[in-house]
């Protein structure tokens, strides 16, 4: 269902990550780094139409970087713990994802959604279980969580450090207090796997699809760049962001480095 053949192609991704650039550069949402996944989805979104569940939405996603005529073929869902939209396309609903039942029957969607959203919740094997149950039998799910096998993250526990320090401010604090589970790649397509979700593809992005902003100086940018690309060729395991599309029928990932 996904369209995977357009992330294969360079010159169409170099244009949807200056897209989404160009919005946050326009946003409170302004990031020295733009979110690294958030691009992937409007090439990603499938060419028929199809019913798609988006749990936890960021809600400039569909609203902002999705064609509005694109919109019309699709029946949106979005599932969050406010109200995000406020447009009649989207179908939304006030949910809690660690202990209220999906309201969809069995089969549902062709697609779900959950960008970083497993990390927040306690009941992960129920959370696994409901998108397994309203997934269709060919439908898939993208998730991403952050990888926490990551050099970043290891390097700081190496330094005795905590992942994310409760004393700090900004998107560090924030992770320390909303994040519930820590997951690393190689732990969590087992996990995947035994609750019934097959992976499909796992991405791997190198240092252009990641980082818009050059660093503190050009030789720093390109240390950082040949360091980063190297290790996220060697083993995905390495990469910052964990990046699953995955569906109920068993299958052998494949994996992409873009």
């Amino acid at each position: 269902m996904f369209n995977i053949g357009n992330l294969r192609q360079a010159s169409t991704i170099d244009k949807e990550i200056k897209k989404t650039r160009r919005y946050f550069s326009g946003t409170h949402n302004n990031h020295s780094r733009v979110p690294d996944r958030y691009w992937l989805l409007s090439l990603l979104l499938p060419d028929r139409p199809a019913r798609i569940l988006d749990i936890g939405p960021n809600i400039y996603v569909f609203k902002d970087l999705i064609d509005p005529r694109k919109r019309a073929q699709y029946e949106y869902h979005s599932m969050d713990l406010q109200l995000n939209y406020h447009e009649g396309w989207a179908n939304e609903h006030i949910h809690n994802a660690n202990h209220d039942a999906y309201p969809f029957e069995n089969d549902y969607f062709d697609l779900i959604i959950a960008t970083d959203v497993i990390e927040h919740l306690f009941d992960t094997d129920t959370f696994l279980r409901n998108i397994k149950r309203v997934l269709h039998p060919d439908g898939e799910v993208l998730l991403t969580t952050p990888n926490y096998g990551s050099p970043g993250c290891v390097l700081k526990i190496l330094q005795g450090k905590m992942f994310h320090a409760p004393l700090s401010s900004g998107l560090d604090r924030y992770c320390y207090q909303e994040h519930m589970k820590y997951f690393t790649q190689r732990d969590l397509m087992p996990y995947l796997e035994k609750m019934g979700i097959h992976g499909k593809y796992i991405i791997n992005q190198g240092y252009r699809t990641l980082l818009p902003f050059a660093e503190n100086t050009f030789v720093q940018w390109l240390f950082t760049r040949y360091i980063y690309n190297n290790l996220i060729r060697l083993s995905g395991r390495f990469a910052p962001e964990i990046i699953i599309i995955g569906g109920k029928q068993v299958s052998q990932p494949s994996f992409l480095y873009l």
